[in-house]
């Protein structure tokens, strides 16, 4: 089978460009993929056809797109400016590769698009929902009732936790339940559980016999990470946070006024420091999540727990769906300093806790979020999809032939 996957952001730097990557590689085993996306780095395997688009857009802000719109405030003749490039590129993409289904990432414009390719080639789509792409169709009511009207279309749509399905009935109706099925993504078991060497990460930072807490990922203010921030004070361990985004100066400046010593920024770990990423994963006593808003579900959270290493985050969202309360972590309340520093150190101060937590948060991954485990529901919803279409274009070609013999 031929699967392209239509991607509105670059391969690298967001959990959904991490989504897109692992679940193409993990097809690759068996069909043949192509991807459409604003990025030209090469995957083994895997054809990439580039978008270049006039200017950068996004959901929220990311690493490689510093000066970027969103999409919500982008003007009308933006938009379509923005647009075109992905309909041009996929059209293209389309008559050379030949696919014979189309996965879109997001419940937004790429749904438009896909919809387009639809009607014209007659090549059937399904979708992904990650979550960002929900709150930017809430805010728009442009890409709101576009996607609406495209998602009736869609073959499947894929919501990647429970929390997110919801999210999504409740913003386009419970007419899509028949088509909606929950898929978990995964996490890469080779890159982050096979054990590596953590002394290069000890001596570069200075970690030898220290304890060590971080957090992983984009500096938004939803994320929270003002109030791991207002912890420190009470951890005792050195914490790291590792990531880029526009709130930076902002945590710089906290951590700054209340003079701590605990607390260091790294900047943002792209493709190149994914080694020195898994080290810091193995390396780490505790991972802390602390988001303020609705986490669809939390890529971070996998690759810490398949690491064997115990997390603590926010009770919101997707996230109860991977962590177990007091087995393989903590779940704390939103904004709440006090309740991230009691449940980290009482990780910290428990070896014999942390260890136990450690076990389970692996068994829990092997059993449950395996890329293996995620690609092999989305391929049977693809065949599914195809076999529906052929059985479809089959019958009416009976009816035709049968009008025509009357």
């Amino acid at each position: 089978m031929k699967i392209l996957i239509l991607h509105r952001a670059p391969l690298w730097g967001s959990g959904s460009g991490t989504y897109v990557r692992k679940l193409a590689e993990e097809l690759t085993k068996t069909d043949k993929v192509a991807i459409v996306c604003p990025d030209d780095r090469p995957l083994q395997k895997i054809k990439i056809y580039e978008v270049k688009t006039p200017f950068a857009g996004v959901f929220h802000n990311h690493p490689d797109y510093p000066n970027a719109k969103k999409y919500s405030q982008m003007s009308n003749i933006e938009f379509t400016q923005y647009l075109l490039p992905y309909l041009e590129t996929t059209v293209k993409a389309v008559d050379e590769f030949k696919p014979d289904i189309i996965h879109v990432q997001h419940a937004s414009f790429l749904v438009w698009v896909a919809d387009y390719i639809k009607a014209m080639y007659n090549i059937p789509f399904v979708v992904s929902i990650h979550g960002p792409d929900l709150n930017t169709a809430l805010e728009d009511r442009r890409i709101r009732l576009l996607t609406k009207h495209s998602l009736v279309r869609a073959s499947r749509i894929f919501p990647n936790s429970f929390d997110t399905k919801n999210r999504f009935y409740s913003l386009f109706g419970q007419a899509f339940k028949r088509k909606t099925r929950t898929v978990f993504p995964g996490v890469d078991m080779d890159l982050y559980s096979k054990p590596v060497n953590i002394s290069e990460v000890e001596k570069k930072y200075k970690l030898k016999g220290k304890r060590l807490v971080i957090y992983v990922g984009r500096l938004d203010k939803e994320k929270g990470v003002e109030y791991l921030i207002r912890a420190a004070k009470d951890i005792q361990a050195e914490i790291y946070i590792l990531g880029g985004g526009d709130y930076q100066e902002t945590l710089e400046k906290q951590v700054e006024e209340l003079k701590l010593e605990n607390v260091h920024f790294l900047g943002y770990f792209g493709r190149d420091y994914v080694k020195e990423l898994r080290k810091f994963y193995q390396r780490a006593d505790v991972v802390v999540v602390p988001s303020t808003v609705k986490e669809a579900f939390g890529l971070v959270i996998l690759e810490a727990m398949a690491a064997k290493t115990p997390v603590v985050a926010s009770n919101i969202g997707g996230i109860p769906n991977i962590i177990k309360d007091g087995k393989t972590g903590f779940l704390v309340h939103p904004r709440s300093s006090k309740e991230i520093a009691e449940k980290v150190n009482k990780i910290l101060d428990n070896e014999k806790l942390r260890q136990a937590m450690r076990e389970r948060c692996f068994k829990l991954i092997e059993e449950k979020f395996t890329w293996e485990k995620a690609t092999n529901s989305i391929r049977d919803s693809y065949r599914a999809t195809v076999k529906h279409i052929v059985r479809k274009n089959l019958e009416k070609k009976i009816d035709k032939l049968f009008e025509w013999i009357e």
